[in-house]
């Protein structure tokens, strides 16, 4: 039972309680709704059957204390990218990620950041992801997120 409740954890399907300042992950666009702030979306996004890599250096860092403190009170999603991605699988992402428009990365695994409204203002992909350098990796998720707001005060 203490597995499979650890695998529901690890695969995105409980939603996790915000401690304070803490993000959520979530599992769908109605989820994310219900726990969305300022600070937005982050996407992690993998190679979902096609490199386990990606989806243990995603994983880590979305388990990642740094990353969370560097998040503020973003959503945190997963983006399983498939090898082929058919009709099907189009029509369920299309229902867990809603109004969300994704965009591609060109590199697995990405971070995908977003505004709360849903705009996508960083990438951070590449060899910087698989160099396993969270310290980095929690640098650019700050330094995006704050220009984000820098820049939605300006707009405002």
């Amino acid at each position: 039972m203490k597995n499979l409740s650890l695998s529901f954890l690890t695969s995105g399907f409980v939603i996790q309680v915000p401690a304070t300042g803490a993000p959520v992950l979530t599992n769908s666009y109605e989820q994310a709704q219900a726990v969305l702030q300022n600070d937005g979306y982050i996407l992690f996004a993998f190679a979902e059957d096609w490199d386990s890599n990606s989806v243990k250096v995603s994983r880590a860092l979305m388990n990642s204390d740094k990353v969370k403190q560097a998040a503020g009170h973003a959503v945190f999603m997963e983006v399983p990218v498939p090898n082929v991605l058919t009709g099907k699988r189009k029509e369920v992402d299309k229902i867990r990620f809603g109004k969300l428009q994704v965009p591609d990365a060109t590199d697995y695994p990405a971070i995908l950041m977003l505004t709360k409204d849903g705009r996508h203002y960083a990438t951070i992909c590449g060899p910087i992801m698989r160099s396993s350098k969270s310290s980095e990796i929690t640098k650019l998720i700050s330094d995006a997120m704050e220009a984000m707001h820098k820049q939605e005060k300006l707009l405002a």
